[in-house]
């Protein structure tokens, strides 16, 4: 197997985009998203390191949550000193609407879902947060990873709270690899400069591929035209 690579960034940052990009340059590549999130996120609140680590150690890459979470880039270095890890980031401001549109997609479902909780909560007219419609939107993964992140938020009330969040963190792990950077990439995949970005990629890695592009995966406008068309 190649050595291991992180991708820690925030959710909302190309994190899907960078997945798919390992992918292409054929690692064994554990793709984010809500399955692998709700299937993981408890043995990181749980320190169930022991069978996270035999999850990890069937796979080569792996980005978004729970690798993506708080401080496992740490864990993450100690158990893989092998490992390489990638911290996507954007400007604050655009990450910011990103992230609150990801969690407006929960808030649409519920308002067009057709089941008996959804019923019950328009019938007694409860005000439900974003956590609690990301919950109910089968994000439990990401519910843990934001309540545990940024608390019990509400838009746009939180918004400089979750920046400032947002920044500690990338700044966090700046800290943290400031005196290993061959071990660290920086990087923001959603900037445009696609051809650009996948180059330094490469060479981060290591790795020679005919492959010059990433394509961008899961931005809000693809999201929209996937949820009208379910």
């Amino acid at each position: 197997m190649k050595r291991k690579v992180f991708g820690i960034g925030s959710p909302r940052t190309g994190t899907t985009t960078l997945g798919y990009g390992l992918q292409v340059l054929n690692y064994k590549s554990c793709l984010g998203g809500s399955a692998t999130a709700n299937l993981l996120m408890p043995m990181i609140t749980t320190k169930d390191y022991e069978n996270l680590f035999k999850f990890i150690d069937g796979f080569e890459s792996f980005d978004d949550v729970p690798f993506a979470h708080g401080d496992v880039y740490k864990i993450l270095y100690d158990q893989y000193p092998e490992a390489k890890f990638i911290l996507t980031e954007r400007y604050p401001q655009t990450w910011y609407e990103s992230f609150k549109f990801q969690l407006s997609l929960s808030e649409e479902y519920m308002e067009d879902a057709d089941n008996d909780l959804t019923k019950f909560i328009k019938k007694n007219n409860m005000v439900l947060t974003p956590l609690d419609k990301c919950l109910n939107f089968g994000w439990s993964g990401l519910y843990d990873h934001i309540n545990l992140t940024y608390g019990n938020i509400s838009f746009p009330k939180s918004q400089s709270h979750i920046i400032n969040v947002y920044k500690q963190r990338n700044q966090e792990v700046k800290n943290f690899f400031s005196d290993k950077p061959d071990r660290l990439l920086v990087i923001d995949i959603c900037n445009g400069k696609n051809e650009e970005n996948f180059k330094i990629l490469k060479n981060f890695l290591g790795i020679k591929s005919k492959i010059n592009s990433f394509q961008l995966m899961n931005d809000n406008k693809r999201n929209i035209e996937i949820f009208k068309n379910k």
